[in-house]
């Protein structure tokens, strides 16, 4: 089954701070998420206290909407049992995925040139579950080698007591991609090879003229 659903891609600024549908079981549909043309169909939700390791869903106040109209289509295979949620002003795509009774939280977020930096953006995962801050080499030691579409990305496994972080950063032209999982430690580890196979599945089309 096949799906197209146009939604804003969103650059901004490498300083912000990174805290990183519906289908049966039996389907897989594809998406198509396409720049510009499409509001945020809904308000955004509110991160709150239950979920303390959740990337921050709305733009800090005071920061200007970024103008997303060079960003290249995404195209995207969603794994069976990921629900769709709406886009926000911070994401250009987020998923949820549940099973007995536990959540993980999954996002999209483009960011204008290397998003901070990958030992910046360890640090703040780390953090985000509770863990210590690592130096740059400890950062690049911890990254695993993984595919965006057919290119070589990178991607980080956290575990901080009961939560678990997967993050894969991805550089393409100007922009640095992030795709982040966050929640329940054991739903996320049982949920990796999903994820690591819908990393494989993005394809990037030809940016808007």
């Amino acid at each position: 089954m096949k799906h197209h659903v146009k939604i804003p891609l969103i650059a901004f600024g490498a300083l912000l701070v990174l805290a990183v549908a519906g289908c049966d079981r039996d389907h897989v549909k594809v998406y198509h998420v396409e720049s510009a043309e499409f509001a945020t169909s809904a308000p955004p939700a509110v991160a709150t206290a239950t979920a303390p390791a959740k990337m921050p869903i709305t733009m800090p106040a005071g920061l200007p909407a970024p103008d997303n109209s060079a960003l290249p289509p995404l195209k995207y295979t969603l794994p069976a049992g990921w629900t769709e949620k709406p886009a926000t002003t911070m994401r250009v795509a987020s998923f949820e995925v549940s099973a007995d009774g536990k959540t993980a939280d999954i996002s999209v977020i483009p960011l204008d040139g290397r998003g901070g930096g990958a030992a910046a953006n360890v640090k703040r995962w780390r953090g985000q579950i509770g863990l210590p801050p690592v130096t740059e080499d400890e950062a690049a030691k911890l990254a695993e080698k993984v595919s965006v579409g057919d290119q070589p990305a990178d991607l980080y496994d956290l575990t901080g007591g009961a939560q678990r972080i997967l993050a894969a950063s991805y550089h393409r032209d100007d922009t640095e991609w992030f795709f982040k999982m966050t929640g329940d430690a054991q739903l996320v580890e049982a949920q990796k090879p999903a994820f690591i196979s819908f990393l494989k599945t993005v394809q990037f089309g030809p940016a808007p003229r």
